[in-house]
């Protein structure tokens, strides 16, 4: 009984920083989550002493759908966007401790300077790495109409089928934005998962079309992760209400306002999430 309602945190990464700047993304709003290499690997170390297992989407659903038992220190890592610091940086350090990961590919970006190329997703692939869409674009879905939003998931999953030679089940939404169109969708052209930035743990009775992560950034202290990883209530409901915070302002100011004021305050600070609703 307690395999059924064991807790499985999805940690959201992005970048990797590689100590270049031709490659390295240094906009202020992409700064956040760039960590560091040294960071990156303490965080990967702590998981292996602690004794946790990264477990595969294919691993989750099959818990999901039919039950089948997970380690209870299990762990979905996950990456976004397809920068190339993830074949780089990250691959390297989640070998060296025996993990594995799942990365999203932007598909209309691969080979541009400072992204993936198709060689090294493929080589990903054959190395067991999971490859999910992060869309055509990476257009905002909420921006997009319901025929715009079929062509970005349909168009970048027959890509990236195309050039892997493997089926793509898992999707990431752009911007984290879940609704009920994203579901259907993502449902109609054969996707099994979305992974949204909802804050959150996930268990056997989760929406597959709707997964939570834990976005994880460099402003983030060892003492940080380790709370969230352990699901520390007091930790837990911090994140919960700048989520909430930070969601009812981006109703309120709209998006493209909120992104605005985002960006000044992210120039005139970039610590603890605990000291910005923002971030």
């Amino acid at each position: 009984m307690a395999k059924m309602s064991i807790k499985i945190p999805i940690l959201m990464y992005h970048d990797i920083e590689l100590g270049n700047p031709e490659y390295d993304r240094t906009e202020i709003e992409d700064r956040p989550y760039v960590l560091p290499e040294p960071q990156f690997e303490e965080q990967m170390k702590f998981l292996s002493e602690q004794g946790y297992r990264t477990v595969s989407l294919v691993d989750f659903v099959s818990h999901v759908k039919s039950n089948n038992p997970l380690p209870e220190k299990s762990v979905i890592i996950t990456f976004d966007d397809g920068h190339i610091s993830n074949y780089l940086k990250a691959c390297p350090i989640l070998k060296k401790y025996g993990f594995k990961a799942v990365f999203f590919i932007v598909a209309g970006f691969v080979g541009r300077r400072g992204m993936l190329t198709w060689d090294q997703i493929r080589d990903m692939a054959n190395k067991g790495m999971e490859i999910g869409s992060h869309t055509l674009t990476h257009s905002p879905p909420s921006k997009l109409s319901n025929e715009e939003l079929e062509y970005e998931l349909k168009e970048s999953k027959r890509i990236l089928e195309d050039q892997l030679g493997q089926e793509v089940k898992w999707l990431s939404s752009p911007t984290g934005y879940y609704n009920r169109a994203i579901e259907s969708i993502a449902k109609d052209v054969g996707y099994e998962v979305v992974c949204t930035s909802k804050f959150g743990v996930n268990s056997r009775n989760s929406n597959l079309f709707s997964l939570k992560r834990i976005a994880i950034k460099r402003s983030y202290s060892m003492a940080d992760f380790e709370s969230l990883i352990r699901f520390e209530s007091f930790t837990l409901l911090q994140f919960k209400v700048g989520e909430l915070f930070r969601s009812n302002l981006k109703k309120i100011l709209g998006m493209r306002l909120y992104e605005i004021i985002r960006k000044q305050l992210l120039n005139l600070q970039m610590r603890s999430p605990k000291n910005s609703f923002l971030k």
